[in-house]
């Protein structure tokens, strides 16, 4: 697509039509076919009403009802959106939340509900009212991700979703829960680890746990968290799952999807598999995956509206998907000469990856920086000058020992708290020599 073209009526509210998709997943040759209705610019006025500070902008964030950052990363974890469409899920297949189906006005996205089913609204409120209620007192879920060692963010995922699964509204309809289940080829002389699944557990009643036995349905999840940028090259269809990277290069989406789709998701159905669920009693398993994330676009997208950068990716992106941008080195001059002024700018760690950065400024106005909330440096001054100069300093260090992207932030004053700068778009920045 063109990137001046103008091919979708934005006059139109909504926009729905029957479409099939093919898509190659590069060299690998996946392919598969997709014929469904989507349901494009579900914003309207009366949203724009309701919800004039997601109006604002494609890609504005705004501030977090949850004062603590690991609350706010549980938040994410299981309420954003999904980084994937429903349509693209294998038959049989479903997501853990329908977060499509949830007021996700507390996430960085346009694209939101006009009406919310009785039943998810009251999954969705049992949620609400729990974090709200962990926001308070949140010892046991720092005292959980403590004992897990490591800082990588794939794990600190899975064990967000973990404490929620053990501890959250509804822990008291999971019996026998299991983490990282392994696989062994078990009719092998010598036993082989053909994979794991990430989450099982057999579903009980609350009301008659005295009987667990009656209960022979099972739940098995896959969860991941995803980071991709596409590819810079003008001449690139970014269509293309295959042509979305990683930070460190060897992934891609279009290979995570052939293994969530070719084994993690099928794992359950493996012979080897059925004998470790049968153990717990379950005979009838459903499976869920678990997929959040963004999408980075390359810089000369970033005064696209939303609905034009929804139309570059993959049809099998949610349309509601997180976004971000993706620049050189060498470019961050222009992208700080076109923010707005009296803004701050943050460097963010891996374990700030997720949810929408929060700082706060102290009595004498200075920034509060901690790798537990996720910020690792951010500008002493709203000074325009003053900032870059120190933020392209940081970088460059940065770089000189590392050559992989860097993640950045831009921060705003919030109207209603004045010592909160709060994330408004993030950014990853590359060395210029980085390919993609």
């Amino acid at each position: 697509m063109d990137e001046t073209s103008d091919e979708v009526d934005m006059n139109f509210t909504v926009l729905s039509y029957r479409c099939t998709v093919r898509t190659h997943l590069g060299e690998y040759g996946l392919k598969y076919t997709h014929s469904f209705t989507i349901l494009s610019h579900l914003i309207n006025e009366e949203v724009k009403n309701q919800h004039p500070k997601i109006m604002t902008g494609a890609l504005t964030m705004h501030s977090s009802p949850f004062r603590h950052p690991l609350v706010r990363d549980l938040a994410w974890a299981l309420l954003s959106p999904n980084l994937l469409s429903a349509h693209a899920l294998p038959e049989g297949i479903s997501f853990l939340f329908p977060t499509d189906l949830f007021p996700t006005d507390l996430f960085p996205t346009d694209l939101l509900p006009t009406k919310v089913p009785d039943c998810h609204d009251t999954q969705y409120h049992k949620i609400w009212t729990w974090l709200k209620a962990l926001d308070e007192r949140p010892q046991t879920l720092e005292s959980h991700l403590l004992t897990q060692g490591s800082r990588r963010i794939g794990v600190q995922f899975e064990q967000l979703l973990a404490f929620y699964f053990q501890y959250g509204p509804e822990a008291n309809t999971i019996a026998d829960f299991r983490q990282r289940v392994q696989i062994h080829q078990s009719h092998s002389r010598t036993p082989k680890t053909i994979g794991e699944l990430d989450f099982l557990w057999r579903c009980q009643s609350p009301e008659q746990r005295i009987a667990p036995e009656i209960y022979k349905t099972g739940s098995h999840v896959e969860a991941a968290v995803k980071f991709y940028m596409g590819n810079g090259k003008r001449d690139v269809d970014l269509q293309d799952p295959y042509q979305w990277v990683g930070p460190n290069r060897n992934d891609r989406l279009a290979l995570k999807l052939n293994k969530l789709f070719d084994h993690q998701l099928r794992l359950s159905h493996h012979d080897c598999a059925q004998a470790v669920i049968s153990a717990l009693g379950i005979e009838v398993l459903r499976t869920y995956l678990q997929l959040k994330g963004r999408l980075f676009l390359p810089w000369r997208w970033h005064l696209a509206t939303r609905e034009e950068c929804t139309c570059v990716l993959p049809d099998i992106i949610a349309s509601d998907a997180e976004l971000g941008f993706w620049l050189r080195f060498s470019e961050l001059s222009s992208v700080m000469n076109e923010a707005a002024t009296g803004n701050r700018w943050a460097v963010l760690t891996r374990q700030g990856w997720m949810s929408t950065a929060v700082c706060t400024l102290s009595l004498d106005s200075t920034p509060s920086v901690s790798h537990s909330s996720g910020i690792e440096w951010v500008s002493a001054t709203d000074d325009a000058k003053a900032t870059h100069s120190a933020l392209c300093e940081h970088i460059s260090k940065y770089f000189s020992t590392f050559h992989r992207p860097i993640l950045i932030a831009l921060l705003t004053n919030d109207a209603q708290d004045d010592t909160q700068w709060v994330e408004q778009r993030r950014y990853f920045v590359t060395p210029d020599d980085w390919g993609v």
